[in-house]
């Protein structure tokens, strides 16, 4: 077998009992993770109104989170992941770039939902969600005008459904096979603050059940898509790093990898607004600041802008972001939205970028920051952040009752995360997805 089929057969056998525990619990936070971003999503965004009015005239047997209607598989996992990753609070594994949560969860409920599936194979297929469209990102090794999500989120869309589907191992590579002619996406959403973003996680998980229904139907795919010399990585010039596929598969996972936001922003937003909070300044005495960050963080798109024109942007701006937490002494809940106040947009324009050349090596396992401020005296203070800080998971839990909170009561949010907790014990996920 090629590195294709090796990946295949490996997630194709995913077994709970064969899963570390840590590797379980990730899941289930994951989960928690992708339904409190779900529910805690500004549903007057002009994405997310599209976006139902786009799936609501279809039917079907699949539920929408919160809501009575059901549509087809497909479609209620398009919407689900859009409107999972309109917050900016979605998960990340930063090594290889991805946020897969919202993509991997919504396909595994949907299909599951559809195929009467079990929790353990919930918990599989987002495991394995995460683990293809991991190593498609390690291997591929893109540029920053590519967005690593968008490109691989097909995969992580295949991996789960076709674990949920229960299809054989030649099924399931001719899914990941079809995948790569569906790998694509852009970041010039980020530079324009249009969000497209969010349609790619919503596109990813659409797509990627399509195709596992088409390999299910008969569709073959070419076990050589992806390493082959006219394959998906000779296409992106990543030929050779098709080892990265099969790299120590089952010794690790890339879902045990994942960290979930404290700002709900870019992950280059982090360092700095995190950073900016444990100053203590009068601001009225700022005569200028100096931020300085990984050459990354300069070239993502968006970061580096020295104005806002929306919400998106604002969640893309560095300078945005470190005024903001100059001002309140806090980044745990900047405003993003429209309208901003004068004292943050006045002070983005005495705030410098610059490459910290030694920091840039340490991307994207270490993420440091460096600010100084300059006083109307004379007076320099400097501090340093050597990372950003994740939130953990009780953490996640007390924010995931906050935003419950305002749809459902004490205990209807006791019982969700109960379910979450006893997923693995499930026999029937519709069961399990009524509650939701």
């Amino acid at each position: 077998m090629n590195n294709l089929e090796t990946l295949a057969s490996f997630l194709h056998s995913l077994k709970l009992e064969s899963l570390p525990e840590q590797t379980i619990r990730k899941a289930k936070l994951v989960i928690l993770d992708v339904l409190e971003c779900y529910y805690g999503a500004d549903v007057s965004d002009s994405r997310i109104e599209s976006a139902y009015n786009f799936v609501r005239s279809s039917t079907g047997t699949t539920s929408l989170w919160g809501m009575r209607e059901k549509v087809e598989s497909g479609l209620a996992a398009f919407y689900n992941a859009l409107r999972a990753s309109e917050s900016y609070r979605n998960d990340l594994v930063r090594n290889v770039g991805i946020h897969a949560g919202a993509i991997a969860v919504s396909v595994a409920l949907a299909m599951a939902e559809e195929h009467e599936a079990s929790g353990e194979d919930v918990i599989c297929a987002v495991v394995a969600g995460y683990e293809a469209m991991g190593r498609i990102a390690k291997a591929l090794k893109l540029g920053p005008g590519w967005r690593t999500s968008a490109v691989a989120a097909v995969f992580a869309s295949v991996a789960a459904a076709c674990r949920c589907m229960k299809v054989d191992n030649k099924v399931f590579a001719s899914a990941l096979s079809l995948a790569t002619h569906f790998s694509s996406g852009n970041n010039q959403w980020g530079a324009d603050g249009t969000g497209e973003d969010v349609f790619q996680a919503g596109w990813g998980a659409m797509n990627g059940i399509m195709l596992s229904r088409l390999a299910e139907c008969g569709a073959e795919g070419t076990v050589n898509a992806i390493e082959g010399d006219a394959g998906l990585l000779a296409c992106f010039n990543s030929s050779g790093n098709a080892h990265y596929l099969t790299d120590s598969l089952g010794t690790s996972f890339y879902i045990d990898d994942v960290e979930f936001k404290v700002i709900e922003g870019c992950i280059m937003v982090q360092s700095p607004g995190q950073l900016a909070s444990k100053f203590d300044l009068d601001i009225s005495m700022i005569k200028r600041i100096n931020v300085s960050v990984p050459l990354q963080a300069l070239r993502q798109p968006g970061c580096d802008s020295l104005f806002i024109n929306g919400t998106v942007s604002a969640k893309m701006n560095i300078r945005y972001v470190v005024a903001y937490s100059l001002i309140h002494k806090s980044c745990s809940e900047i405003k993003f939205n429209m309208p901003y106040e004068d004292d943050v947009i006045d002070l983005m324009g005495r705030i410098s970028l610059k490459e910290s050349p030694e920091t840039t090596g340490l991307f994207p396992s270490r993420i440091p920051c460096d600010i100084s401020v300059e006083l109307l005296d004379g007076t320099l203070i400097h501090k340093r952040a050597e990372d950003f800080h994740s939130l953990s998971g009780s953490k996640l839990l007390d924010r995931l009752y906050a935003t419950l909170s305002n749809f459902k009561s004490r205990s209807e949010i006791d019982m969700i995360v109960k379910m979450v907790h006893d997923i693995d014990a499930s026999r029937n996920m519709k069961d399990v997805t009524a509650i939701l």
